[in-house]
């Protein structure tokens, strides 16, 4: 299979989970069952952008990832996310790797991935287990390395994709909210079909709003 091939089946396979995400009908956000018990235990979390990445088709087909795009992107997500928490009164800060926990990091974000794209495909579909959506019950396994080294209490993890054909902009962005134990308690994905463009912060800013508009301020 040629390189353009696999890029193409790639960037089609983000436009259709772009569509049943924008097409659910069910509340965009998935809570642990203790939920409100385990959100006060977030403290200082750090913050990984993980994988973003935004395609650009051409009126020809030929799909191209756009790094370029894909390094706008992650910054106007990075100011977006860190302003609407710090709103809400959350002291976080951006994961800064080095040596001593860069193996961890690596292999956080690699399950992460994988627990990612579960939760998208089982408890948004196509796929769907009604059990995951009564019992959301996801973990990453240990992070207490990472967050003593970081000297944080929890990880919120995001994951982006643009998808842009003759400028029209498709995006979905990922949230997910780890406790100190690696326990996921909240988790959310939204999708635009021609409405939110990553390479604009303004727009970004507005996506990230309406995502975290659920998850809840510091009290106390």
């Amino acid at each position: 299979m040629s390189d353009n091939r696999k890029r193409f089946l790639s960037a089609f396979a983000c436009l259709c989970f772009l569509i049943t995400v924008f097409g659910c009908a069910s509340p965009a956000y998935r809570t642990h069952s203790e939920f409100e018990v385990r959100v006060t235990n977030i403290g200082i979390p750090i913050l990984v952008l993980s994988d973003i990445k935004i395609y650009e088709l051409s009126p020809g087909g030929v799909v191209e990832l756009r790094d370029d795009w894909g390094v706008i992107g992650k910054h106007n997500l990075l100011s977006a996310i860190l302003a609407n928490l710090q709103d809400k009164h959350y002291n976080v800060k951006p994961l800064i790797t080095d040596k001593g926990i860069e193996k961890e990091v690596e292999e956080i974000q690699a399950l992460h991935k994988a627990v990612n794209r579960s939760i998208q495909l089982h408890t948004y579909g196509p796929q769907l287990f009604p059990e995951k959506l009564r019992n959301f019950d996801y973990s990453l396994g240990s992070i207490e390395r990472i967050l003593k080294k970081c000297e944080a209490d929890s990880l919120i993890f995001v994951d982006a994709l643009g998808y842009i054909s003759t400028n029209k902009p498709e995006a979905s962005v990922s949230v997910c909210v780890s406790d100190s134990s690696g326990t996921i308690v909240w988790y959310c994905v939204k999708g635009s079909l021609g409405e939110y463009d990553l390479r604009d912060l303004e727009s970004a800013t507005e996506l990230v709003k309406d995502i975290l508009s659920c998850f809840p301020e510091v009290t106390g």
